[in-house]
């Protein structure tokens, strides 16, 4: 769904068009750090915490706390998940923006999709005991 719509706009119409009073090096760097700590800390993480609790909830929990539990992951992961968002991401989009064109770069992402979840679930995939935040009362 997200290839099909607004990573679309985003990859290929948006960031593209951005930055392009810059010399190609700095606007292809820009573009990919652009990316790197826009998309992925705000709209990517707090989906992949919400969904992986969602997956990993152990029935005992109430329902109601397992938003909350995985807000307070993706805050407490923040700072880490950026680090590793630019050292995967930064590299992986700057080839993207540079030597891919655009009707191939869905496809493209796709593959550099498949390393980044590699990397996010040898990271953040384990699945981390949900005792730390403790459900209110």
């Amino acid at each position: 769904m997200m290839g099909s719509g607004p990573i679309y706009w985003w990859f290929v119409e948006y960031l593209p068009r951005r930055f392009v009073a810059l010399p190609k090096w700095p606007a292809v760097l820009a573009r990919s750090v652009t990316d790197a700590w826009t998309l992925m800390p705000f709209f990517y993480f707090p989906i992949f915490y919400q969904v992986k609790e969602a997956i990993f909830w152990d029935g005992k929990t109430p329902i109601l706390e397992v938003p909350r539990i995985a807000f307070r992951k993706y805050i407490d992961g923040f700072i880490p998940d950026i680090i590793s968002t630019t050292q995967v991401c930064v590299p992986l989009n700057m080839i993207l923006f540079s030597s891919i064109p655009g009707h191939v770069r869905i496809p493209a992402l796709s593959l550099f999709g498949f390393i980044w979840i590699l990397t996010l679930s040898s990271r953040r995939g384990a699945h981390e005991n949900i005792e730390k935040v403790k459900p209110s009362q």
